[in-house]
Formats: structure tokens, C-alpha cells, sequence
């Protein structure tokens, strides 16, 4: 003979199997009454538990560095304040020095707009970038034409309408600006 018993499940407490640290390695824990699950952490979060940063708010990873792109416009000048002010004061706008980060921008952005880029031209006709390093005549580049070819146009932009190289403009031009700032364990000393 059997017998059945009837349990009221509301009685027994819900488990929390997220806080076994083990649960899901390299992943978030979200606990589910009964049961839990698994999921990757949002961009730009790391785990355990998705809780740190590895970017400023607004910025995701790319590659080695924290890339925003804005869709609101600015002059050169303002674009790098602005970018200063979005990453804690270590940001400004992006250097692209590789191929790569070249090709993972360029896959983030608007075909139609064009872009400010971190590379200035100064008044003896070398090229720097805003974080005041010099740009080597063999460093990497999607340069358009000679960057000098004009002495009014000092300003680098990233050209969407031209499969992305990079021509010379005015600084005054108001234009969208892609921006970069370090990881949260790679952030410079304030000097």
C-alpha cells in the first residue's frame, strides 16, 4: 500500500546555487526560483560575475584598447575634450596604429559619416597624434592622399562614403569622433 503525501512547495525555501563560487566558471550566475542560469557577461564587463569593467561606461573592448564611437558632432578640439571627459579624464580621440583595430572600427561605424581620428598636423607639417607622441613616416596609416598636402586642413578624419581612409580637414568641421581610453588595469600615471 502506498501513501501519498502532499508538500506545499511554497513553504521550502529557493536555494541560491549562485553563490557556489564554482557554478559558472567565467560567466554570470542569474538565480531562478528552482534553479539557475548561466550567461556571458555584457560588453565591456569581465567576470567573475560580470562585476568589473573593463571599460568607462559607454566605451566596449576592442581589442587592447576601450573604444567609443559618438554619433553626436563636434570640432576636433571639443571631439578630444569631450572623449577626455567620457573616459575619466584618459581619454582622447582614437589612434589607430595597427590594421586590426583599423578593421574593428571600421566594422562599428556608419558608412555615410565621416569621423575624427587622433592625429593632428602641426605647423611645420609633422604629423602627431593627440596623445602628443609623433607619427612615424612608416607608422601604419589609410592616408588618402599626402596628409600635407594641404596646409588648411590639419585634422585627421576617417572618410565612411570612402571605405574608411583617412583625409585631412578643418578642425573647425563638426563631426561625429570615435574615441579610446585605456583598460581599467592599464590606465596611465597622471604626471
Amino acid at each position: 500500500m502506498f501513501r501519498f503525501c502532499f508538500i506545499n512547495i511554497s513553504t521550502i525555501p529557493d536555494v541560491n546555487e549562485c553563490t557556489d563560487p564554482g557554478v559558472c566558471p567565467g560567466q554570470h550566475c542569474v538565480n531562478l526560483e528552482g534553479s539557475f542560469r548561466c550567461q556571458d557577461c555584457p560588453i565591456g564587463y569581465s567576470s567573475p560575475g560580470c562585476k568589473d569593467r573593463d571599460c568607462p561606461p559607454q566605451f566596449q573592448k576592442v581589442g587592447t584598447k576601450c573604444i567609443y564611437i559618438s554619433s553626436a558632432k563636434a570640432n576636433f578640439q571639443d571631439a578630444n575634450a569631450k572623449c577626455r571627459d567620457l573616459g575619466k579624464g584618459f581619454g582622447h580621440l582614437t589612434i589607430i596604429e595597427d590594421k586590426l583595430l583599423y578593421k574593428r572600427l571600421t566594422n562599428q561605424m556608419a558608412l555615410e559619416l565621416n569621423y575624427w581620428i587622433g592625429i593632428r598636423s602641426e605647423a611645420d607639417g609633422s604629423l602627431k597624434y593627440v596623445d602628443g607622441r609623433p607619427m612615424q613616416t612608416n607608422a601604419y596609416n589609410e592616408w588618402e592622399t599626402s596628409p600635407k598636402a594641404n596646409p588648411s586642413m590639419q585634422c585627421a578624419m576617417m572618410s565612411g562614403p570612402k571605405d574608411f581612409v583617412w583625409i585631412m580637414r578643418n578642425c573647425d568641421e563638426s563631426l561625429p569622433f570615435a574615441c579610446e581610453a585605456p583598460m581599467k588595469n592599464n590606465q596611465p600615471l597622471i604626471g
